[in-house]
């Protein structure tokens, strides 16, 4: 799908909360570079979910300075003051307590809104979870702010060492509801933001029928489902074909849908010889 240039979502303003573990590094560079993009204001909030005082050190914040030297957009022992007028980008730091994170963060964004969160994801087992419980989910339901979630362990779209943006397909799930152009209008002015002119946008209808969606220029855009459901019967038929080459038996093809089911069964008839026998399975058929 091709990109427009025209931005009309505005993302001046954003959030970063973060505990200082390194796991939230990559959730930072991430919020350096779209702030960097704006060139608007980059929030960054210290969350200390475990109560660890210690911590609580203006000099444990994220270094934007040392990152923005190592993208060459600073110089080296720059002062604090040189940030803005070099990247026009305001660094504001604020500190949130332990005792009810998500409140805080919260109460922080009504007296300082925020048009995007940067939040570093983790996966916490039951144990973890109930003594050290997430903040980045339900900060994001509870606010309905666009959220980019990092996980510790993506490679994610920026390059932490030099800046770089590597971004080359978005993939949007959508269906009739909730209405998807506000979603494609967010990807649209992100890609506008980075600079990303190589990047695809691919709607991915995951609803029954294919939907029109009108872009930021009010033209329609048909999803992709007509496609991916192509691509869906392209893999059932190889993925049989390759299991025929090893030897004669039965094959289980499992799928999510009556519609699927009946397509795959239409599809493999017209692929494979009559003796081969087709039986689709689903809950509605009578015994």
């Amino acid at each position: 799908m091709d990109q427009t240039s025209a931005m009309h979502v505005w993302l001046g303003r954003i959030l970063h909360a973060t505990d200082f573990s390194p796991r939230g590094h990559l959730a930072f560079v991430h919020a350096l570079k779209l702030a960097l993009a704006a060139r608007g204001q980059l929030s960054i909030v210290h969350v200390d979910i475990d109560g660890d005082e210690k911590n609580n050190d203006w000099n444990d914040f994220p270094d934007v300075r040392s990152t923005l030297t190592a993208w060459g957009l600073l110089p080296p022992d720059a002062p604090t003051s040189a940030v803005a007028p070099a990247t026009g980008v305001q660094v504001v730091k604020h500190e949130i307590g332990f005792r009810n994170p998500l409140k805080g963060v919260m109460s922080l964004l009504q007296r300082h809104p925020a048009d995007l969160v940067v939040l570093a994801s983790r996966a916490l087992d039951g144990r973890e979870r109930r003594r050290s419980p997430s903040v980045a989910e339900p900060l994001a339901r509870e606010t309905a702010l666009p959220t980019l979630f990092l996980p510790h362990d993506a490679a994610g779209f920026v390059d932490p060492a030099t800046g770089a943006v590597r971004l080359g397909k978005i993939l949007i799930p959508v269906d009739a509801a909730p209405r998807p152009e506000a979603a494609l209008e967010l990807a649209q002015t992100l890609v506008g933001m980075l600079g990303a002119t190589d990047a695809e946008i691919v709607m991915l209808h995951v609803g029954a029928e294919t939907l029109t969606v009108a872009n930021a220029e009010g033209k329609g855009q048909r999803t992709a489902a007509a496609r991916e459901k192509r691509d869906l019967m392209d893999a059932v038929i190889d993925g049989v074909d390759e299991l025929s080459r090893l030897g004669s038996g039965d094959v289980l093809v499992f799928l999510p849908g009556e519609r699927e089911i009946r397509d795959a069964a239409e599809a493999l008839r017209k692929h494979h010889p009559p003796h081969v026998e087709i039986l689709p399975l689903f809950a509605r058929l009578s015994a």
